[in-house]
């Protein structure tokens, strides 16, 4: 059964400063639409898209199409999916997302996520063996570990 999910990193955009005469729009943060197609089921996707453009206008929020992503996990019955489109433009199809922390594919393999761990770990070990080479007592070296 494919899902079909529409994710958005963090934006962290300055907001001008509030005035009488300035209208302040947020950005959402973190919004995901997902959804399991069964049999015969048809997608929802795109009036959910709809109402959610609705709600952010209605709460002066803006929704940063340029890290919007949309990925399709599973295998879809038909190839010739419509894309997605916000305000007209075209939200992206990607193969591969971070979520909570995870690495996810449309294959929902692991490859990508312990590929991520190993690496983050290579790096951290690497700076630790520097420290302990540089003569630093076990304390600063678990210190280091737990805060960087």
């Amino acid at each position: 059964m494919p899902w079909r999910n529409l994710s958005r990193s963090r934006v962290w955009n300055k907001v001008p400063e509030r005035s009488l005469f300035l209208e302040i729009a947020e950005f959402l943060h973190n919004i995901t639409l997902t959804e399991n197609l069964g049999k015969g089921i048809s997608s929802a996707v795109m009036e959910k898209t709809e109402e959610l453009i609705k709600w952010s206008q209605s709460n002066k929020m803006l929704i940063n199409c340029n890290k919007t992503k949309e990925v399709i996990i599973g295998k879809p019955k038909s190839d010739n999916i419509p894309l997605l489109q916000i305000d007209g433009r075209q939200i992206e199809r990607v193969c591969h997302f971070k979520i909570l922390g995870l690495q996810l594919s449309v294959n929902l393999l692991w490859d990508r996520n312990v590929e991520y761990i190993c690496n983050k770990i290579s790096s951290k070990l690497y700076f630790l063996k520097l420290l302990k080479r540089a003569g630093l007592s076990s304390d600063y070296l678990q210190y280091f570990y737990v805060t960087v």
